[in-house]
């Protein structure tokens, strides 16, 4: 899979950035895909800041050539002020550009869960906050006090598989301040604006949206399933769904003698309307199924229910209700319990694959965020705030990223082998950053083949200064 190795994938990105439109006089000192393949490079290489990269050009200088194609690299305060003046949407292109190779080598074939569909993980995170710094995109939260917090969030949408530890991020939407709005942008607004961005660029795909609760409400599901795709979406309590939780309940009351009265009572009243000519079919109670499986020490325990309504105002909205509770067998103590809601029918047998597929959004957050804030991509960093776009835009640097790291990890037997004799991927980051500085290499594979193999120098030359 050689268009999907690292180095084809810089030299890839690099010349999408060449052509991205640049309206600044002739006579300019650094180009515009050197300058946006660089704010690339601080990130792939995991540098900590701006300051860092920049303080490393001169060391580093071959090898952002050869490896990242980066001919002039831009100081610091250039990168900046190029990346304020890009619109968001051709950083996008570019990812959008790279998953298209992914899915011209079958791997998104790889994450299918339930047969023909993927599961979609949706979840916003911040990136910046400050009571002083800000610009016109930021949105704002007034505090008592009379000060105010200006911040920039994202939502971002990425496909995973319980059984996989790689994520495939398709789509970012920046939560900010939206030109001819006076109020602040919001995670509902943005996830409209997101899932018609999923939409219309992977139509050939079909998902399960996996949601917390926020999303548990009539407009949103109606959305999903206008769109044909499919919903675990979980509730709480209290929620736009709360009901669905009262119904339940209310179904665990009732005793088998009572359920037997009503079907009987159901199968009467079938007769009369046989009877009088009408054709009507029996409506059967909802029934709660429950199914337990033992693993070890834990105890699992699914009850689920089909056919329910969402809510009072929206009864025409019918979903299937899953509750999961992981029980010590010793202790007998609930330990971990999850609700949910679905139009997938319930089974003994689906509700298991519902419910894992529930838990894992979590690796939205664990996988991704988790990933991206404590494992050396240093997300919560400020890499500059700018009065544009740059915010944004290092943020969808940092995301495509960490897509050509997750496709790495899913499809390059080198950087597998570099990764585990790293043993951590904060210490591979290291390693690379270490090679990358102190020697000269025609590639980042040859850099992963040095930390697999190691490598031996016959002769090293100190070249001291003439001064």
């Amino acid at each position: 899979m050689k268009k999907l190795e690292i180095d084809a994938l810089f030299k890839y990105t690099k010349s999408q950035f060449d052509k991205f439109k640049d309206n600044r006089a002739d006579n300019k000192q650094y180009s515009m895909g050197d300058a946006v393949q660089s704010g690339l490079a601080i990130f792939s290489l995991k540098d900590s800041s701006m300051l860092e990269f920049n303080k490393r050009i001169t060391e580093r200088a071959g090898n952002l050539k050869r490896i990242f194609k980066i001919n002039n690299p831009p100081p610091d305060g250039e990168v900046r002020k190029l990346l304020d003046e890009i619109a968001p949407v051709q950083i996008e292109r570019v990812k959008r550009g790279v998953l298209q190779q992914v899915k011209q080598k079958g791997l998104f074939k790889e994450f299918e869960y339930f047969k023909g569909y993927k599961l979609l993980l949706i979840d916003g995170v911040h990136h910046f906050s400050s009571k002083k710094v800000h610009c016109k995109n930021c949105t704002q939260k007034k505090h008592e006090d009379g000060t105010i917090t200006y911040s920039h969030s994202m939502l971002s949408a990425v496909i995973a598989h319980p059984e996989k530890k790689v994520v495939l991020p398709l789509c970012e939407e920046p939560i900010i301040q939206q030109d001819g709005v006076t109020k602040n942008d919001c995670a509902l607004n943005a996830s409209k604006r997101l899932l018609k961005k999923v939409r219309t660029r992977h139509l050939a795909e079909k998902f399960i949206r996996v949601e917390d609760a926020l999303y548990a409400n009539d407009p949103h599901i109606r959305d999903i399933q206008t769109e044909g795709d499919k919903f675990i979406i979980r509730v709480k309590p209290g929620s736009g769904a709360g009901s669905v939780i009262e119904q339940y309940e209310a179904l665990l009351k009732i005793t088998d003698g009572e359920r037997a009265a009503n079907k009987k009572a159901a199968a009467k009243a079938h007769k009369l309307y046989k009877w009088h000519g009408i054709e009507k079919p029996i409506e059967n109670q909802p029934a709660v199924h429950k199914m337990e499986v033992k693993e070890e020490k834990i105890l699992k325990v699914y009850h689920y229910v089909n056919d329910l309504y969402l809510n009072e105002t929206h009864k025409d909205i019918k979903v299937n209700f899953v509750h999961y509770e992981e029980r010590s067998i010793e202790t007998g103590k609930i330990i971990k319990k999850f609700q949910w809601i679905t139009d997938i029918n319930l089974t003994d047998t689906s509700v298991v694959k519902v419910a894992k597929a529930g838990r894992s959004r979590w690796k939205i957050e664990n996988e991704t965020f988790n990933t991206l804030k404590n494992q050396g991509y240093h997300f919560k960093h400020n890499f500059g705030h700018g009065h544009k776009n740059l915010c944004t835009n290092f943020a969808l640097l940092m995301m495509l990223a960490f897509l050509i790291d997750q496709i790495q990890q899913l499809s390059n037997e080198l950087f597998v082998k570099a990764l585990k004799k790293s043993e951590w991927k904060k210490y591979l980051w290291d390693d690379v950053r270490s090679f990358f500085k102190t020697m000269p290499f025609d590639s980042m594979e040859m850099i992963y083949n040095a930390i697999i193999y190691g490598f031996k120098i016959e002769y090293l030359a100190i070249r001291q200064s003439s001064d």
